[in-house]
């Protein structure tokens, strides 16, 4: 099961929507903390940590459920309305709207995540420290135990292999169908934006003029 779906079976009827933005928020928050901390980074940490949690965020919706559901020659609307209830939709949305992360500086493709890449470093350098005893650490030695480091390259592996099956459902397409929607629907909401604080800022500028119009009458008046 899904770690999603572990976590909302555990919630009530009531909370599952509550359950579900809260699931969706921590990842668009890691990433946004992830671009924070990018500089004190070395390359190969920055690169392994983002493709580990876009790679969550991949596997959150079971894309061969929606492949077929959208079977056939469903209308885009109907194409727009169940990738917006994905929750990759609702991640895109919090980076590009609610955080303002630039694109693409912090958008991976599904293709370019896989752990095998990066497996050896990932098991060794980052996580050996979390399975080191006391003693390990302050003699600077982390090893792993001889379990460990096959459950954890098995735990990524199957990773790998669920993103594979999810790639041949046509999450490419799906992604590049949701990022665009995203976009446009977030450059759409700031020129909106940036339409009304030019209204705004004609109108001030007119009542000003038209304050100014008034006391210049007034001074006429007194005058004459």
């Amino acid at each position: 099961m899904p770690a999603t779906d572990s976590v909302l079976a555990s919630c009530s009827a009531d909370d599952a929507e509550q359950c579900n933005a809260l699931i969706r928020e921590r990842y668009s928050l890691a990433i946004d903390i992830l671009s924070r901390a990018s500089i004190s980074l070395s390359e190969q940490t920055r690169e392994a940590a983002l493709k580990t949690i876009w790679r969550r965020v991949f596997l959150n919706d079971d894309w061969n459920a929606i492949r077929k559901r959208l079977g056939g020659n469903v209308p885009d609307s109907e194409l727009r309305a169940e990738l917006a209830r994905t929750h990759l939709y609702a991640v895109l949305e919090s980076c590009l709207a609610t955080r303002e992360l630039a694109h693409p500086d912090w958008y991976l493709l599904p293709a370019d995540v896989f752990a095998a890449a990066d497996l050896d470093y990932l098991v060794s350098a980052r996580l050996a420290p979390r399975f080191a005893s006391e003693s390990d650490v302050g003699s600077g030695w982390q090893p792993l135990t001889s379990t460990t480091a096959p459950a954890l390259n098995k735990d990524y592996g199957e990773e790998d292999t669920r993103l594979r099956a999810a790639i041949k459902c046509g999450l490419d397409s799906y992604y590049a169908e949701i990022l665009r929607t995203v976009s446009d629907q977030v450059n759409r909401c700031r020129q909106s934006a940036d339409g009304d604080a030019s209204d705004m800022d004609a109108a001030s500028s007119s009542a000003s003029t038209e304050a100014l119009d008034v006391e210049d009458e007034d001074v006429r008046m007194e005058s004459d």
